[in-house]
């Protein structure tokens, strides 16, 4: 990994979130970062004691009728620059329904998810800038509401989507392990998967990756990229 210039990237947790034996959901809300450009300010502790878990650098977000899950959240210095921001990594609850009435239920525990998160983190931010990415579930178009991302727009949250350029914006980020995608019409992108920016200046560029690089594809949801500026 080293000969290719992966060694520079470290993950700022690799244990588990909770005590081994909780009940919990997914842990898979990590963060990587380059270690030549950032510099990890958070003192993410990997176990307590001796045991490989800890609490820090993450948090439980409340859900209703299911397991608990985990965001992360870590504090940056960009080295070149000296600015600190935050990142957050959130997979929110993926609960479904073909009932408008049960969709706005699970939209509204979705949107307490990620007010929880973000009450966190903005408390311990003072102001600096924050990037919240994550699987949200939920889109613009699907029945209900979009009541997450609103959330995050009403706190001044700006979506990676409105940068100058865009690569494959017109398609959805979820595909469903396909090869191949069908576009949405304008304006109607089901974008489940989101990056958003509080306090920073703004996006340069947007990218739905679609690129099939093996036989099949690696997950289900596409890797979403975007350059930003703080």
């Amino acid at each position: 990994m080293k000969s290719i210039g992966a060694g520079k990237y470290q993950l700022t947790r690799v244990t588990s979130y909770v005590k081994p034996g909780a009940r919990h959901g997914t842990q898979g809300t990590r963060i990587l970062y380059d270690t030549s450009k950032y510099r990890l300010v958070s003192k993410c502790r990997e176990k307590t004691g001796k045991s490989n878990w800890n609490r820090s650098c993450a948090l439980v977000t409340p859900v209703k009728g299911g397991s608990p899950t985990s965001a992360a959240y870590a504090e940056f210095e960009d080295r070149r620059t000296g600015r600190n921001f935050f990142v957050i990594s959130a997979h929110l609850d993926s609960s479904h329904s073909g009932s408008r009435g049960k969709e706005k239920v699970y939209d509204a525990q979705r949107a307490r998810q990620v007010r929880t998160i973000y009450s966190k983190v903005n408390k311990l931010a003072h102001g600096k800038p924050i990037i919240f990415g994550g699987d949200i579930n939920s889109w613009r178009t699907k029945i209900g509401s979009h009541a997450p991302y609103n959330y995050l727009y009403s706190r001044g949250f700006r979506d990676s989507t409105r940068a100058p350029r865009k690569i494959d914006a017109r398609y959805p980020t979820i595909n469903h392990w396909k090869k191949t995608l069908n576009p949405n019409r304008p304006g109607r992108q089901v974008a489940i998967d989101v990056i958003m920016l509080n306090r920073g200046k703004t996006f340069r560029t947007y990218e739905n990756v679609m690129k099939v690089v093996d036989s099949s594809r690696p997950s289900d949801h596409n890797m979403v990229v975007s350059d930003l500026v703080l």
